[in-house]
């Protein structure tokens, strides 16, 4: 156990008076906070004196045992009215908790290391205080004399048993309670909202509730307009100054429709250093605007039958959508059609509306016409055509012919012409043939019935010609039926020789490579000589007919001796 109390050992200075004396000292003088301080102007650094144990009249009943000491070598009290100053310091060592106990005559403070651990007031009672060492501190008090007697006595010792009590339970036992001057039945002795041990930890002061500064609250829902958007409105609130924190904000009244009052308050909660405050703000919510529009599309607008329609939108789409109406005649050519998209006011929404107007334009054709896929061969009878025009829808086309359309050497042309009508406009197209011939028998002079090529297919000859030879040529020319049409008026002509060679008659009976009518027939004596062996086609036509036709033939080497000419072969076609 370590014991440390007030003897001869303790250093000691000359004593401070006061000025003057101060009659009521016990409410002035004998406070938490002494007028003369450890710091004070202290002199002539000595040693206290002791008087023993019993020599003060309080010490019997102090309620623990120590010398009494003063700064001078005697307990008479000196200075104006017995009043005075005196300082005491001493070192102590140790570890732990241990228990102070002082009296002085008449007010005392006890340090540790320059902390107030002890004060004695001036109810004269003895007092204890529960202290904590670590190691080796500096003991230090300070005694005021209110006259009569002066000192006092110290007794610091492990704590071994006592028990301090905190009967408030603010953390402050009820002597450290005493040593600040707080009150021991009450946690928040100056009702600052924060308990007298915290505040001691804290390093404020128990006893003097804090300066309450003034806040004000702003609040704003910003600078609008404001016009309906789907959502409700929010507001922002500030606090000055910005360090007390910041309010909280409630809404009042429909925030999010149009034609709304939206109210927004905001509060700043009272605490302990700021007061409390508030401040409100109100807004209209207007209808939102809203924008239509129509269209028929990128168009062409041509006439197609049904009438035209146009699509409409309204921006936001959230309003919804708007309706359109027709004006004008929206189907036939030549007409103007206009479209009116209405969007109607609503709880939220503005109204709106657009037009938009087309021309609707007649419609294309295509006409076409034939004759269709031929040959077209002469048959007596005039060739006639047939036409379409697209879109069926726009009609039919007239046709016109020009030319000759029966007979066989002439050229025909058909011209179909639709006219343009309300919705369609004109077109036209043409087409032509040339109407030809039909050779219908080909045969040699040497031919019989039973031998001949009546068919035209140049059978006869099978073994071909002799260079040098004359072929009796003979063709027929009839119309698609097979009818024989020649005559003399319908000349053939015989134009050329291919591969090679020239167009040579034997005799006089084809001038200018006429072949000669006789009997319904065409004969031209065509002479083979200077002929190479070989395949050769004799070209001809027939009247105006720009058709080519061709006799096939072939040539042979001369033989030793004369043979009849049913070896040769010979074949008629058109070229």
């Amino acid at each position: 156990m370590v014991v440390y109390t007030s003897n001869s050992t303790v250093d000691t200075w000359d004593p401070i008076f006061p000025a003057s004396a101060d009659s009521n000292w016990p409410a002035n003088v004998c406070v938490p906070t002494p007028a003369v301080g450890l710091g004070a102007a202290w002199t002539n650094p000595h040693k206290a004196s002791s008087f023993g144990t019993g020599v003060h009249p309080w010490q019997p009943g102090a309620g623990f045992t120590a010398e009494w000491i003063n700064a001078w070598s005697n307990l008479s009290s000196q200075g104006p009215s017995g009043h005075s100053w005196t300082k005491y310091s001493t070192p102590v060592t140790g570890t732990g908790a241990f228990v102070l106990n002082l009296l002085a005559d008449n007010c005392s403070w006890i340090y540790l290391d320059g902390v107030l651990v002890g004060f004695q007031d001036a109810s004269l009672s003895p007092r204890t205080y529960p202290v904590t060492l670590s190691g080796t501190h500096t003991l230090e008090f300070i005694i005021f004399d209110g006259g009569g007697l002066a000192g006092g006595m110290y007794r610091l010792e492990t704590n071994t048993d006592t028990v301090f009590s905190d009967t408030d339970s603010d953390g402050l036992t009820d002597p450290v309670e005493h040593l600040y001057g707080t009150d021991p039945t009450d946690p928040d002795s100056d009702d600052d909202g924060v308990t007298d041990g915290d505040e001691v930890a804290a390093g404020t002061d128990p006893l003097a509730a804090p300066v309450i500064a003034s806040t004000t609250t702003s609040v704003t829902f910003g600078p609008g307009p404001f016009v309906y958007t789907g959502s409700p409105f929010t507001a922002t609130a500030s606090v000055s100054p910005a360090a007390a924190g910041s309010p909280t904000i409630t809404y009042s009244g429909d925030c999010t429709n149009a034609g709304s009052t939206c109210q927004a308050t905001a509060t700043f909660a009272a605490t302990s250093t700021y007061s409390g405050s508030s401040a409100t703000a109100n807004i209209t919510i207007d209808k939102a605007p809203t924008t239509t529009s129509v269209s028929f599309g990128a168009g062409p607008f041509v006439y197609s039958g049904p009438a035209f329609t146009a699509t409409a939108s309204v921006s936001p789409a959230a309003a919804g959508a708007a309706t359109v109406a027709y004006s004008g005649d929206c189907t036939n050519a030549g007409s103007t059609c206009q479209a009116t998209a209405t969007y109607a006011e609503t709880a939220n929404y503005l109204g709106s509306s657009a037009s938009t107007s087309i021309t609707i334009a007649k419609a294309p054709t295509t006409t076409s016409v034939t004759f269709g896929p031929g040959p077209f061969v002469y048959t007596g009878s005039a060739f006639t055509a047939t036409s379409s025009v697209s879109p069926a829808a726009a009609g039919s086309a007239t046709i016109a012919y020009s030319g000759d359309c029966i007979n066989g050497g002439t050229s025909c042309t058909a011209t179909a012409t639709y006219a343009e009508s309300a919705n369609y406009l004109s077109s036209s197209a043409s087409t032509s043939i040339t109407i030809t011939y039909s050779i219908c028998a080909v045969r040699d002079d040497d031919d019989d019935d039973d031998e001949g090529d009546d068919d035209g297919d140049g059978s006869g000859h099978r073994d071909g010609h002799e260079s040098g030879s004359t072929i009796p040529v003979k063709i027929g020319v009839c119309d698609a039926q097979g009818g024989n049409v020649g005559s003399q008026t319908l000349p053939v002509r015989a134009v050329s020789l291919s591969p090679t060679g020239t167009v040579t008659s034997a005799g006089r009976a084809n001038p200018e490579h006429l072949f000669r009518f006789d009997d319904g027939k065409y004969i031209f004596n065509l002479s083979t000589k200077g002929l190479a062996p070989g395949a050769y086609t004799l070209n001809y036509t027939v009247g105006d007919d720009p058709t080519v036709y061709e006799y096939a033939f072939t040539i042979r080497a001369p033989k030793s001796s004369d043979h009849r000419g049913d070896d040769e072969r010979s074949r008629g076609g058109r070229r």
